[in-house]
C-alpha cells in the first residue's frame, strides 16, 4: 500500500533584536540634527532662517524634486497638515536641484512650485538647497526629516508620510523608542544562547524546550527537503532578494506590501517605465492591467508602514525538493511570476503568518489616455529621415523625428506632476511614425503642446485587478 506524506513546515519566528536605527548620511536617529541656514526661501516671515530658529517646534524638512510626481501631488497633503498643526510643527518643502543657484534647474523648480502653489492654493514655506542634501545623502525623493523642539532628529521617511504617520512620531512611536525598549529582551536572550550551546557542547544537540530551526537550537547543519519561514527584520541580515534554480528563494527585510505583490502578481513594484528599466516588456501589460496600491480592508494597518519602522520590514525565505527545482525564466530576483507554484508557497506562507484574507477584485482606476483628433495624419506623419529625439533642454521640451508614437511613453515619465502609478494606454489609432515637437516644462504645458498638433492626454477611469487585503472572516470589501 503506497503512502504520501505531505510534510507543510510553515515557521514563523519572532525574534526580538536591537537595530540602532541610523539615517542615511551618518545622522543617527536620536541625535542633534545639523544647525543649517538656508539662504534662499520663499513664503516665510524672514528671507533666511536656520534650521535652529524652529526649536520649540516640531520641523518636518520634506526634500522634493521636479521630476519627482509624488512629491507634486502630496504637496497639497502636507499644507493640509502644516494648517492643522501650525502651533506646533513647521513644515519645510526643499527642493532639491543638481547645478549651481543660477542655474536653470533652480529657475524650474521654483517656476514649477509657485505654479503648484497658486493652483493648488498651498500654505507651504519653501527652502532651495544643493549644500544640506548632500550631507544627508538625499537621494530619491520624497525624503522626509521630522526633528523635534529640541532639534533632535526623530524619524526619515520615505513616500508613504501623513498626518497619522507625523503623529505617531510626535508621540514618541519612532525607531528610536522601539529599539531602546528591545535591548533588554536582546541582552537576555544573548545570555540564554550562550548558556545553552554550553550545555549542548556536553549533553545534547537540541533543545526539546525550543523549536528546531530556531536559533535557539544549534540545527545550523540539517538539511532541509522543504522549509518555508517568514521572519521579522533582523540588522544581522544583508538587505536583497535572491532566486535560484536550486531550490531557494529569498526576500530579506522588505516591506510587507511587496512581499504580497510578490506572491499574488510575481513581481514586487512596477510603472510605466519598468517594462524598459528591467528590460521586461511584459511589465508594461502588468502595469496597464494592475493596479499598483493594495486596498487594505483592514481595522489596524500599521504592518504595512515601513518607511520609518524597521519592525515593519520582514524576511520570507523557501527551500524547497529538487524535484520540484525548474529554471528561474526572470534573471532579476525580484520576478517570479513565472512561477505559480513558488507564488503559492508564499500565498500560504503569509496567509499563516497574517491571517489576512487576500482577493484579487477588479475596481476602476484612473489612467492617463492618449487621443487624437481626426484628420492629423497630415499634420503629424513623418516626412522621412533619420530617426531622432532631441532634447530643447532641461524641462523645456523635446523634438521627436520619425519615431512610433509609443517614444512619448518614454518622455512623459520625466515630466514634473505625471503620476508614473497610473496606466498610459495610446488610444490613437496611429500606426505611422511621427515627428513632433512638445514644448513645456510640466504636464500642463506639455498638454497644451499636444494640442496644438492634434493630440491631447487626458485623464478616465477603467477596470483594473487590484489586490484586496482584509481581516480574517470579514466580508467582501466594495
Amino acid at each position: 500500500m503506497k503512502h504520501t506524506l505531505k510534510l507543510l513546515i510553515v515557521t514563523i519566528f519572532y525574534i526580538s533584536v536591537t537595530s540602532l536605527s541610523y539615517a542615511q548620511g551618518g545622522i543617527k536617529i536620536g541625535e542633534s540634527f545639523p544647525d543649517y541656514t538656508f539662504l534662499d526661501t520663499d513664503h516665510f516671515k524672514q528671507k533666511t532662517f536656520s534650521t535652529k530658529d524652529f526649536r520649540g517646534k516640531w520641523l518636518v524638512l520634506d526634500y522634493w524634486s521636479v521630476w519627482c510626481g509624488t512629491c507634486i501631488s502630496s504637496m497639497p497633503k502636507m499644507s493640509k497638515m502644516q494648517s492643522e498643526l501650525q502651533d506646533q510643527v513647521q513644515i519645510v518643502m526643499v527642493g532639491k536641484f543638481y547645478n549651481n543657484r543660477t542655474s536653470d534647474d533652480l529657475k524650474a523648480t521654483k517656476k514649477l512650485f509657485e505654479k503648484v502653489r497658486k493652483e493648488k492654493n498651498l500654505n507651504l514655506t519653501v527652502a532651495y538647497d544643493t549644500i544640506l542634501s548632500k550631507t544627508l545623502n538625499v537621494g530619491g525623493m520624497p525624503d522626509i526629516f521630522v526633528i523635534d523642539p529640541n532639534g533632535i532628529l526623530r524619524a526619515r521617511v520615505g513616500g508613504d508620510f501623513n498626518l497619522s504617520v507625523l503623529k505617531q512620531i510626535m508621540n514618541g512611536n519612532s525607531e528610536e523608542l522601539l529599539n531602546v525598549m528591545n535591548i533588554k529582551g536582546k541582552e537576555e536572550f544573548d545570555k540564554k544562547f550562550k548558556n545553552r550551546s554550553e550545555r549542548q557542547n556536553n549533553i545534547l544537540r537540541n533543545d526539546l524546550d525550543y523549536p528546531l530551526l530556531s536559533p535557539m537550537n544549534d540545527t545550523s547543519k540539517a538539511k532541509y527537503l522543504y522549509r518555508s519561514i517568514i521572519l521579522p527584520h533582523s540588522k544581522e541580515f544583508l538587505n536583497g532578494g535572491r532566486t535560484e534554480g536550486n531550490g531557494r528563494l529569498e526576500f530579506i527585510n522588505w516591506p510587507l506590501v511587496e512581499l504580497y505583490r510578490l506572491a499574488y502578481f510575481g513581481r514586487h513594484y512596477w510603472h510605466m517605465q519598468t517594462w524598459k528599466q528591467d528590460n521586461d516588456p511584459a511589465a508594461l501589460s502588468l502595469h496597464n492591467e494592475y493596479w499598483l496600491d493594495p486596498i487594505l480592508a483592514i481595522t489596524d494597518s500599521s504592518k504595512f508602514i515601513s518607511q520609518y519602522k524597521l519592525d515593519n520590514l520582514y524576511t520570507y525565505s523557501l527551500w524547497y525538493p529538487k524535484i520540484y527545482q525548474k529554471d528561474i525564466y526572470d534573471p532579476q530576483p525580484w520576478l517570479i511570476r513565472n512561477r505559480p507554484d513558488l507564488m503559492k508557497n508564499m500565498q500560504d506562507a503569509l496567509k499563516v503568518a497574517f491571517g489576512y484574507n487576500v482577493s484579487i477584485e477588479q475596481r476602476r482606476k484612473p489612467y492617463y489616455r492618449l487621443v487624437a483628433h481626426n484628420d492629423i495624419r497630415d499634420k503629424i506623419q513623418t516626412k522621412g529621415g533619420e530617426t531622432k529625439r532631441i532634447s530643447l533642454g532641461r524641462y523645456k521640451g523635446i523634438n521627436i523625428q520619425n519615431s512610433p508614437i509609443s517614444i512619448l511613453i518614454e518622455y512623459f515619465f520625466g515630466v514634473p506632476g505625471f503620476n508614473i502609478r497610473m496606466p498610459f494606454v495610446d488610444e490613437t489609432n496611429i500606426d505611422y511614425n511621427i515627428d513632433i515637437e512638445l514644448q513645456g516644462g510640466n504636464l500642463e504645458e506639455i498638454r497644451r503642446s499636444l494640442r496644438k498638433n492634434g493630440l491631447d492626454l487626458v485623464e478616465g477611469e477603467k477596470d483594473m485587478k487590484v489586490l484586496v487585503i482584509s481581516d480574517a472572516g470579514s466580508k467582501k470589501f466594495d
